[in-house]
């Protein structure tokens, strides 16, 4: 399969290394030039479970042009840098192409859809991990497979044939917006607050007066989703994602939100198409979610500060 991944970050570099090294036509983009020489140069070093590494040479460019049209284009940008990303490598699709997103955030569907006819989408999520000490050197920090899915189940199949001979564990599901909105649940109820914070997830949850705003959060969001008349994959999401959150919070890894990495490193971050999408679906549906609007513009406020400076 010829394969394009669309956002050379961790777990981009995560995905077309298996993918590549399994012996599939892939090419990784990326929008920076600079970024691009540094990956030409260094290649590929992926470590896994403390092996390693495996030196993998992927192409990489930030045309594409280099690419031509492929079979699949795996989006791995962050949610906000979708539509961009899109537009500046739209050489490598074309009116066969499919696109699949394992992308955070609850709107990247729907974008992807002005790019290619909606039966061309899949989505899904990923509970694969990834970190990048340096460019080329990434850490595959975890191992929890993703799921997939959408119009055209058989394409989800071979794609999931396909990364499942990469070592990435998928599963196919008919609808992936009820496996989306429940991961997002987790995210939205720990990132900001990581952000705001500082604090590393384990310590973060281990504070009994944020686990009560957290438990706010999310029940808000459940609201939002149910009114939206998303079928939940537990029959109480909001329970459940809180007994998620339970298991991370025995944990003493000390990880540290993507949120959280983004404020420490003067990025925007991704709470527009998490928390923020909450607020704006809230308002079509004439739900009230005060703590996921405070929150959005309390971590909007922080990006304001560092972009200011």
């Amino acid at each position: 399969m010829r394969i394009a991944v669309i956002g050379a970050g961790a777990l981009g570099c995560l995905f077309g290394g298996r993918l590549a090294a399994s012996g599939h036509d892939v090419w990784l983009l990326h929008h920076r030039q600079k970024y691009v020489d540094r990956l030409r140069a260094d290649g590929i070093n992926l470590f896994d479970d403390g092996d390693g590494p495996l030196e993998i040479d992927v192409p990489v460019t930030a045309d594409a042009e280099d690419v031509a049209p492929v079979d699949l284009a795996l989006v791995l940008v962050k949610a906000h840098q979708t539509s961009h990303a899109m537009k500046q490598h739209r050489a490598c699709l074309d009116e066969r192409t499919r696109i699949l997103t394992l992308q955070n955030g609850l709107r990247n569907r729907d974008r992807l859809m002005s790019f290619v006819d909606s039966n061309r989408v899949l989505a899904g999520v990923t509970y694969e991990g990834a970190m990048i000490e340096a460019p080329g050197d990434v850490y595959h920090t975890a191992a929890g497979g993703s799921i997939v899915g959408g119009p055209d189940r058989t394409f989800a199949e071979e794609v999931a044939a396909v990364f499942d001979d990469a070592g990435l564990g998928v599963t196919v599901v008919d609808d992936p917006e009820p496996v989306i909105w429940d991961k997002q649940l987790v995210s939205l109820a720990v990132k900001p607050f990581a952000a705001l914070t500082r604090l590393p997830n384990d310590e973060l949850l281990k504070r009994d007066d944020l686990w009560w705003a957290m438990s706010c959060v999310l029940e808000e969001a459940v609201a939002v989703g149910t009114a939206r008349g998303v079928d939940f994959p537990h029959d109480e999401p909001q329970a459940a994602a809180l007994e998620r959150l339970a298991k991370i919070r025995k944990r003493a890894d000390g990880h540290r939100s993507s949120m959280l990495q983004d404020v420490e490193s003067g990025r925007r971050t991704e709470i527009d198409e998490i928390n923020g999408a909450i607020v704006s679906f809230a308002e079509d549906c004439s739900v009230e979610v005060p703590f996921n609007r405070v929150l959005t513009a309390l971590v909007r406020g922080l990006e304001y500060g560092y972009s200011a400076r």
